[in-house]
């Protein structure tokens, strides 16, 4: 299934259509470059991170991520249906950092009261805080994504 997302080109006053390949995307810009995560599934404890092409043609395959490890470190990421006893993996995408050097890039996780740092070439992943529980903690408040905002130091006077 594929979605379509307008952009307006504000230099040539020009329209035009990039193709996205689900619904609701995670999308996220990092050092002048468009990436795209795509949650397949609930019980899957895999994304994939795609980016654009220089020319907004098409997308690539950037990374292929498997969280099982992750969840076997935090347990509580994982939840078993009860009707079906399938597992759930409760995580949602927080942001996407590409870094200078490539093996240094990394994507934030939101996972129940947890957030965890993946990095994608050496696999290795960090908790970086922890939350108090919410209400909001529910697992289908997991799925997907949540918007989050860079911070960006500046000595701009607002």
């Amino acid at each position: 299934r594929q979605s379509r997302l307008f952009r307006f080109l504000i230099l040539t006053t020009k329209t035009t259509t990039i193709h996205l390949l689900m619904s609701e995307p995670f999308m996220d810009e990092s050092r002048g470059n468009l990436y795209f995560i795509e949650v397949n599934d609930q019980s899957s404890s895999d994304l994939s991170v795609y980016e654009m092409e220089r020319n907004d043609s098409s997308w690539s395959l950037k990374y292929h991520v498997d969280l099982e490890p992750v969840a076997a470190a935090f347990p509580e990421m994982i939840i078993t249906e009860y009707y079906t006893y399938r597992w759930i993996y409760a995580f949602s995408v927080i942001g996407f950092v590409k870094e200078e050097i490539d093996a240094e890039s990394y994507i934030v996780l939101h996972i129940p009261n947890k957030a965890v740092k993946y990095n994608f070439i050496n696999k290795t992943f960090k908790k970086l805080c922890s939350f108090e529980p919410s209400q909001d903690d529910g697992v289908n408040n997991f799925y997907g994504s949540r918007r989050s905002f860079k911070f960006i130091e500046s000595l701009a006077n607002f």
